[in-house]
């Protein structure tokens, strides 16, 4: 039966393939998202390059999350490993969706409007949480990211 951190994992490792494959396969698609206006047609091209690269970081951070799915002796740290990297990214790109929301930024290198308010508040709103969520887990859970024996117990 699957740990409350194993079914955590599991969850927001299904969450990422939709976003990802969006950000691969349709970038200007994905962007438009977020944006005040439209991209030009055809989209830069450094926008769509940019976010198809931001599409293969989300592949290599879910495989991250996922090598702290099993249990077992190596478990601690992968688990450790993958919530300080995921905690670091949030923690460093909250200010910067702030700044963008608060229309703190220069215009966009993309000759558009740069991103919407509504993006960048929904952005704080799902980072926070899932910081949060690290954070707890360090501090109040951290026998979570201890792996367990085959028998049951907690690893010495």
């Amino acid at each position: 039966m699957p740990t409350p951190f194993q079914i955590a994992l599991a969850l927001e490792a299904a969450i990422n393939p939709p976003g990802l494959i969006a950000m691969i396969f349709y970038p200007e698609l994905w962007l438009n998202l977020f944006l005040t206006d439209p991209l030009p047609t055809p989209a830069p091209a450094i926008a769509v390059l940019l976010m198809r690269f931001l599409g293969i970081m989300v592949i290599a951070l879910t495989a991250l999350i996922l090598f702290g799915y099993p249990e077992g002796p190596a478990s601690a740290g992968k688990r450790k490993t993958a919530y300080l990297t995921l905690a670091t990214i949030e923690a460093s790109s909250l200010p910067l969706w702030a700044a963008e929301a608060l229309g703190m930024t220069e215009e966009s290198v993309l000759g558009v409007g740069g991103l919407s308010r509504v993006s960048c508040a929904v952005a704080i709103g799902v980072q926070s949480a899932f910081l949060g969520w690290r954070m707890w887990v360090f501090w109040m859970r951290p026998e979570w990211l201890e792996g367990r024996t085959e028998g049951g117990s907690k690893r010495e």
